[in-house]
Formats: C-alpha cells, structure tokens, sequence
C-alpha cells in the first residue's frame, strides 16, 4: 500500500522531465497503473475491517476516483495533440 500509494506521485514528477513524447506517455501509463492498485488496495481495507477509522480511506478512495481518469486522459491527449502539430506541420508545407 505504502508502495503503490506513493508511486503515481514519483512517477508523475519524472513524467514532467521526460525524455521524450513516448516517455511522457509510459510514464504516465505507469502512474495509471499505481492508481489502480492503491484503488483496489483501500477498497480491500474498506471491505473488511482492517481500520477502526475510514475516514483517511474513504478519503484516499475519493481521490483515486478523481485522479484515474485524469491520469487515463492524459496519455491520450499527449498523442492527439502530437497528431495536430504534425497535421499542422504538413499543412504549412502545402500552403
């Protein structure tokens, strides 16, 4: 948990001084990933009582909600945008 719960973050911080489009895209793709099992590994600890106290869950629960789509748009975006500039450098050539 500890692991997970921690990653997207790192990861999101080497996204941001990435190498390279498909870099940025990986690193992206694996801070989706982290997510998804810090996601599965609260919903686990709600499920069966391990915490006298949800509330700091329920809490990371609500921002895993928030931050997967973020995160699973991201990528997405990254490459229609790569897509426009080279529609737009092959139209400038054209005209």
């Amino acid at each position: 948990m500890l692991r997970s719960g921690t990653s997207p973050a790192f990861n999101y911080g080497e996204a941001q001084v990435a190498e390279s489009r498909n870099d940025f895209i990986h690193k992206m793709k694996i801070c989706l990933k982290e997510l998804k099992e810090t996601h599965v590994a609260l919903q686990i600890i709600r499920r069966k009582p391990l915490v006298n106290d949800f509330t700091k869950v329920d809490k990371g629960i609500t921002e895993c909600k928030e931050l997967i789509p973020i995160n699973r748009d991201c990528p997405k975006k990254y490459i229609v945008k790569k897509h426009l500039n080279i529609f737009h450098l092959l139209f400038s050539v054209i005209h």
